[in-house]
């Protein structure tokens, strides 16, 4: 099972950057064969949710309709571990024959790892080189430079709640 983690949402049903590379990679991992289910996460504002444009990026990209489930409620890393477990009760998946393939940004997978384990959800972490492929463009440094602090902060944040 693979569990791809939304990012952000520019606006209605328009995937931000990191949802976008986030949605190349899951097509990427899919085409390489393994998996027999997709759920993409991330909940929103206002009704609109981050995973429903991820789910038609991956459908554009070859990946089938029925092997994708989505997670909606989650606005934060701590709810995507919690009600992915949720559904995959749900689906009938937690019955100890199948592996959990976490992707998601390099810079976020310390922390998106940890706060699964913590829900009680053992994954594999499959990270992509996002702010190590920007810290090769000058001009992107910065951006990759911030999300690095924020997620520094993050981590703080999850482990003064107990939530990694």
């Amino acid at each position: 099972v693979l569990i791809v983690l939304g990012g952000a949402l520019l606006e209605k049903d328009i995937i931000g950057t990191n949802s976008y590379w986030r949605a190349i990679y899951a097509s990427i991992v899919w085409r390489e064969g393994g998996f027999r289910h997709v759920i993409v996460s991330g909940g929103g504002q206002n009704g609109e949710t981050i995973a429903e444009p991820m789910r038609q990026f991956l459908l554009c990209s070859g990946v089938p309709p029925q092997v994708i489930s989505l997670e909606t409620v989650s606005l934060n890393t701590h709810e995507n571990a919690i009600y992915i477990k949720r559904l995959l009760g749900n689906l009938g998946l937690l019955d100890g024959t199948h592996t959990f393939v976490l992707l998601t940004s390099d810079y976020h997978i310390f922390r998106a790892v940890r706060a699964f384990r913590k829900a009680g959800l053992e994954v594999r972490p499959r990270p992509f080189p996002d702010v190590v492929k920007r810290s090769y463009c000058i001009k992107c440094r910065w951006n990759a430079f911030m999300d690095l602090v924020q997620e520094t902060t993050k981590i703080g944040y999850y482990t003064v709640r107990g939530w990694i």
